[in-house]
């Protein structure tokens, strides 16, 4: 059975389960999968943080630029791996397209990944059958505009993914001091929402404040931000990144269902190898151990760390999404 097209959204912060939850959805024959486009073209017109309220100003340039994401199929937005078998290709043709991702990636080797991931990948369907696919495309740089992408892409489905804060940032400090993450930089562009208005943050605060404050206010005002400007839409899902974890074919098929996607035993197959993979790990790679991945924030932060987590995000709506984890709540709209 094929599905008859389709758009779906995929949000979330950078190591919050985004790449391993669109890999549930590039495994299907049917889908047409984009990694990170707004990552190779970044369009000055669209704001990745879109100040509150104003929305409108930026509809025509965005609309425009979600629609040009979906054509660029370049080594880093068409050739992440795992590679998987497509219906609207024979064999030979997977063969060489499997061979041209493998190729590119060696090149990494040699040259500047930021020159290598823009080299397009060879796609072999004419634009009948492209119309009849489903196309995901997946975001890690949009929840700051995710209320703006929503207004631009009228006809998407939306899945906003969000980890625990604690896994989330551990993973972010894990991956910079391994040099997997590029240092960060503090981003301005966050006092523009009223969550930083309500934290009290300035741009010197921001700017003095460690490395667990400022991940933690970043966590917060983003995630928050995209939850007020999508929840209560009809074609938006919330998905908790531990449920889908301890839950995956019963997540994976809720997901299809409200995307519009038949199920496929293809999506079965990854997940049994994904989720119990017990060989060595990789940083970005979507082959883990679940039980794992979920706890091992508890021997990465210290104490202090945690209860600064603790501190910022137990004072915004989501932390009543992790009762076990904010056990007392203080708002700080009501505070």
């Amino acid at each position: 059975m094929h599905s008859q097209g389709g758009l779906t959204l995929i949000l979330g912060g950078p190591r919050s389960g985004t790449t391993w939850l669109s890999k549930l959805f590039d495994c299907h024959p049917d889908v047409l999968y984009r990694h990170e486009p707004d990552l190779v073209w970044i369009a000055d017109e669209v704001p990745h943080i879109c100040p509150d309220g104003c929305e409108m100003p930026f509809l025509a340039a965005t609309t425009e630029y979600a629609r040009r994401l979906v054509d660029i199929h370049t080594l880093k937005t068409a050739g992440s791996r795992p590679v998987f078998a497509k219906s609207y290709e024979s064999a030979p043709l997977r063969i060489l397209r499997k061979v041209s991702i493998v190729g590119l990636g060696a090149l990494l080797a040699v040259f500047p990944a930021s020159t290598v991931n823009k080299v397009s990948v060879p796609e072999f369907f004419d634009s009948d059958r492209r119309a009849r696919l489903h196309v995901v495309i997946k975001s890690v740089t949009s929840l700051g505009r995710a209320g703006l992408m929503a207004r631009a892409m009228p006809t998407a489905r939306i899945i906003l993914i969000l980890r625990n804060p604690f896994g989330q940032i551990a993973s972010r400090l894990r991956g910079e001091a391994q040099g997997n993450l590029a240092p960060r930089r503090r981003d301005p562009a966050l006092l523009l929402t009223r969550w930083a208005a309500i934290f009290g943050l300035t741009e010197a605060k921001l700017e003095s404040c460690d490395d667990v404050d400022y991940l933690a206010y970043e966590w917060a005002i983003l995630n928050q931000k995209a939850i007020d400007e999508l929840e209560g839409m009809e074609r938006v899902r919330i998905v908790r990144h531990g449920d889908l974890v301890r839950a995956p074919i019963r997540g994976a098929q809720d997901l299809y269902e409200f995307a519009g996607l038949p199920w496929h035993e293809a999506t079965a197959d990854f997940i049994a190898r994904s989720v119990s993979h017990q060989g060595p790990e990789r940083y970005f790679d979507v082959m883990r151990d679940g039980d794992t991945l979920l706890e091992r924030w508890r021997e990465d932060l210290t104490a202090e760390q945690q209860d600064a987590i603790r501190r910022i995000i137990g004072r915004t709506p989501l932390a009543a999404r992790w009762p076990e984890l904010f056990p007392v709540r203080e708002t700080a709209a009501a505070a």
